[in-house]
């Protein structure tokens, strides 16, 4: 488990991993993600633009927050209060 996140990132694809780290991404964007798993991320995906996510599972309170342009397909959040403040967000 990492304690580090991955913030001020720009162009990122990560596919066919488990992520387990709070606070992953903050202030990043164009991030693809696909067959993730997100498992104790708390506080992840916070103020990030440009986001596709699918064939992805989230464990997480607040994931999301303040984010922008959110794409996700087929894809499964078990937590509260996700994508709070959150614009433009499309759920397949």
């Amino acid at each position: 488990m990492s304690r580090s996140g991955i913030w001020y990132t720009k162009n990122i694809s990560i596919r066919d991993s488990a992520l387990q780290a709070p606070k992953l991404f903050r202030r990043a964007s164009d991030i693809e993600l696909d067959n993730v798993h997100f498992s104790d991320v708390e506080e992840t995906m916070w103020t990030c633009k440009n986001i596709k996510i699918t064939n992805s599972q989230i464990n997480e309170d607040y994931f999301g927050k303040d984010s922008e342009n959110i794409y996700l397909d087929n894809v499964s959040i078990i937590g509260n209060y996700a994508f709070d403040g959150a614009k433009n967000i499309e759920v397949h």
